[in-house]
């Protein structure tokens, strides 16, 4: 997340965050065949798909890690793939 800290001295508190998350993306990936979800089910075209979920959802994203297995893995950052 990246923006400025609000009178708690967070940008965004955890929770509000695991809410959006399940709303935009778990309710949307989670134990569901990808090949029915997206036409080319990559790692790379999953994560640009939940980055513009969560950037549609109102969360100011700055970098995103999605784990293909746990030694393989996609990185988005903001600065690096030309996201805002």
């Amino acid at each position: 997340m990246a923006g400025p800290l609000d009178d708690r001295g967070v940008v965004l508190d955890f929770d509000e965050v695991s809410d959006v998350v399940s709303r935009e993306v778990l309710s949307r990936f989670d134990h569901r065949d990808l090949n029915q979800v997206l036409d080319n089910p990559t790692a790379e075209l999953i994560a640009h798909r939940i980055w513009d979920l969560l950037e549609a959802a109102g969360l100011r994203i700055s970098s995103l890690r999605l784990w293909e297995t746990p030694d393989t893995s996609v990185e988005l950052t903001a600065a690096r793939d030309g996201r805002s």
